[in-house]
């Protein structure tokens, strides 16, 4: 977003905390940061691939973006101005856009706790298990909750 925008993203207004709303893009960016909780290692390339595209899309065009404003300011302030917001306003939307169909993509290939692979035309899950990080702080956090006493048989 550019400082000198004229109107902010609809979906940049609404940040309520105490109501969700699918068209906040607090709410999206969040949701989708708390689900990766979960399976973080899984879910952190997803996330890392999305960011990705979207970041190679916007500095591939950023030079256009900024030459073309450039361009305009010199004959009318105003039209630079509405030309940034304009761009400004899309881009923001459409990077809460592509952040919803990520959020959609992850609860479905890491509902219930598995990767869904969706292969076959339907779930096949692999089973993701936990990480050595967390087995770790259990076992630390509960070191007797796991413990085996070994008996010797009792003899007939």
């Amino acid at each position: 977003l550019y400082c000198c925008i004229s109107e902010r993203p609809e979906s940049f207004s609404k940040a309520d905390v105490t109501k969700f709303d699918w068209n906040s893009a607090s709410w999206i960016f969040n949701l989708t940061a708390n689900y990766a909780y979960s399976k973080y290692s899984y879910i952190i390339k997803d996330i890392q691939a999305v960011q990705k595209e979207i970041e190679d899309n916007s500095f591939a065009i950023q030079a256009a973006v900024e030459k073309t404003a450039k361009e305009l300011e010199k004959t009318d302030k105003k039209l630079a101005i509405k030309y940034l917001s304009d761009y400004s306003v899309s881009h923001a939307e459409m990077l809460v856009s592509r952040w919803k169909e990520l959020l959609e993509y992850i609860i479905t290939k890491y509902n219930d706790g598995y990767i869904n692979n969706g292969k076959y035309g339907g779930r096949h899950p692999t089973g993701a298990g936990y990480g050595s990080e967390w087995i770790k702080r259990v076992l630390k956090e509960n070191p007797d909750y796991y413990k085996i006493e070994w008996t010797e048989p009792v003899k007939k």
